[in-house]
């Protein structure tokens, strides 16, 4: 025991380490949703580019319910989607910030 807590805390940002796994699932679905629509792209457009990475399209279905927390992907299947939307896989892992609205301007 002592031993893996010297090696977590080797771990930068180990908070996620720590999450629950609904909470884990969570952090996927929400950046996963993030990175696609900052990349200005459709589910059918990162369907079709995970093919060079994947060696197939995902199905557009499959990739919405990866966003809704309804499917758990494979590692090969993170690593294609990280490749195709140009971020390391670890971005997909991060903590999300929570959205902050602007202030309003007064009228």
């Amino acid at each position: 025991m002592g031993r893996r807590s010297k090696t977590l805390a080797a771990i930068p940002d180990v908070p996620f380490i720590t999450l629950s796994l609904d909470e884990q699932s969570r952090c996927l679905a929400t950046n996963l949703q993030r990175a696609r629509q900052r990349a200005g792209l459709t589910r059918e457009d990162l369907s079709k580019m995970v093919v060079p990475h994947l060696g197939q399209p995902l199905s557009v279905s499959f990739l919405g319910a990866l966003e809704r927390q309804e499917r758990t992907p494979s590692v090969q299947t993170l690593l294609a989607i990280a490749k195709a939307l140009e971020i390391p896989p670890s971005a997909l892992f991060a903590r999300p910030r929570e959205r902050t609205k602007a202030p309003q301007a007064a009228a």
